[in-house]
This record gives C-alpha cells, structure tokens and sequence, in this order.
C-alpha cells in the first residue's frame, strides 16, 4: 500500500525533522502531509491514521488554529477521513477548512477542493446541507477546472 519509495522516504525525512525539534515543525506538518496525501492515494488507512490527524495538529501548533497555513493540512486529512469511513470528523475537518480559506487561502484550488469534499461528507452523512454545499461545490470546482483534482471532484459530483 504506502510501502512505495517515496513513502519510505519521505517517513525517514519526518524522523529527521521530529529529531530537530520547534525548529523544524513547518517543514514537518508539510512532509507529514504529503506522506497524508500518499496514504489517501494508496487506500491504506493504517498509514493515514499515523499521520493524517498528526499534520493537523502539527501545522496548529506552529502557525496557530486559524491561520491560512493550516487550509491545505485541514484539506488532506479531511480526504483521508473520508476514506477511513469517518465523515463526521472530514466535515469538522473540511468546514474549519472553508472558514478559514474565506478570509484567504494560499491557493484558491484549496477551498474549492475543500468544499467539493465536503459535499462528498454530507452526502456520506445524509445531511439536509448535502444539496445547497454541492451546488456551492459545482461551482468553485467549475473556477479550477482546469485542475485534474478539481476536474474529477466536479465530475463526481454531477447531479
């Protein structure tokens, strides 16, 4: 699953980064990420369940609960939680995402990812929001479509 080169390498460059402390928590959150990304991309929920809420709470400690740095962190694990079967916690996940990203994110493909998934956890959830948030979805995915990501979410999302 997540045993590919670059999960190997990228699990030893977060031991790295853990063994140097405060100093090195930015670049920690970001490898922890993208090792968060790998596992979504793998299916295996043992790897995302070890780094995935870890990114989260990583990127809160270094640049606070509301900063824009925490968009893309907030965005991954929402995904994986999404795959792990928990989408209670990817709308908690996802919505702080959204209500961050509307005071500015650093990449506008963020939130309209953000909100696309987040329709994917209403959905998963049955929640009366499912319909007005994939509208909402539609179209900021519709600005990005030029995006794969965002091409496939809105594809997925087609009524």
């Amino acid at each position: 699953r997540s045993s590919s080169p670059a999960a190997a390498e990228l699990a030893a460059v977060a031991d790295g980064l853990a063994r140097q402390g405060v100093a090195a928590r930015a670049a920690l959150m970001n490898v922890q990420g993208y090792r968060c990304e790998l596992a979504v991309a793998a299916g295996d929920r043992a790897a995302g369940r070890a780094v995935c809420p870890a990114t989260v709470v990583i990127g809160e400690a270094v640049y606070g609960a509301a900063s824009a740095q925490l968009v893309w962190p907030l965005l991954v694990a929402g995904r994986f939680a999404l795959l792990d079967g928990t989408p209670g916690l990817a709308a908690d996940w996802l919505e702080r995402a959204l209500a961050i990203s509307a005071t500015g994110a650093p990449n506008p493909l963020l939130p309209a990812l953000a909100a696309g998934h987040l329709a994917r956890a209403y959905l998963a959830l049955h929640d009366r929001r499912a319909a007005a948030q994939r509208r909402a979805a539609r179209a900021a995915l519709a600005t990005q479509a030029d995006q794969p990501e965002a091409a496939e979410l809105l594809t997925e999302l087609a009524e």
